[in-house]
């Protein structure tokens, strides 16, 4: 899930895995475009605005660049924590930027 924090934030998204996602984020009524691995999508959203990315695959290692800052959370919608445990729970987390991850 992406939220704009500010108007006119610029985004690029370059997933790991195919993706479909709304060619105008903009319309509420916009046709979908498909995302191959490693493709590049660009798009606007602004403030309090939200784009949904999901996908059957794993997305982990997907690129998110912004202009502004940019809320970005993940998660699962069955995790198993610990994985030895049955039944499964869904999972969230508000993930940071890399300019704020530590060097060691």
């Amino acid at each position: 899930l992406l939220i704009g924090c500010e108007d006119d934030t610029q985004i690029t998204l370059t997933p790991t895995q195919s993706i479909s996602l709304p060619k105008d984020t903009q319309a509420e009524d916009s046709t979908t475009t498909t995302i191959g691995a490693q493709g590049e999508h660009q798009f606007v959203l602004h403030q309090m605005h939200t784009l949904y990315v999901s996908s059957l695959s794993d997305l982990t290692g997907t690129r998110i660049v912004s202009n502004k800052p940019l809320t970005v959370i993940s998660g699962h919608e069955c995790a198993n924590i610990p994985a030895n445990v049955g039944g499964c729970e869904p999972f969230a987390l508000q993930v940071p930027p890399t300019l704020t991850w530590g060097t060691n």
